[in-house]
């Protein structure tokens, strides 16, 4: 089961009664941020296209780095 927020930012999933539900951000935007937290530098062009691919043009995730 899945439900989508009215403003497509969000979408929650149910795998059933005993396997709760997942929360999952839509927003390309800030997946950015969560990228450099979690890398802790900028993706290369190939990490780019591979993950974020052309929802945002390329540019630094980490500017302050």
């Amino acid at each position: 089961m899945a439900g989508l927020a009215l403003d497509g930012s969000i979408v929650a999933v149910g795998g059933g009664f005993d396997d709760g539900v997942a929360v999952w951000d839509l927003d390309p935007e800030r997946w950015l941020n969560g990228v450099c937290r979690v890398a802790g530098r900028n993706l290369t062009p190939e990490e780019w296209t591979t993950h974020i691919g052309d929802l945002v043009p390329y540019r630094e995730t980490c500017p302050d780095l």
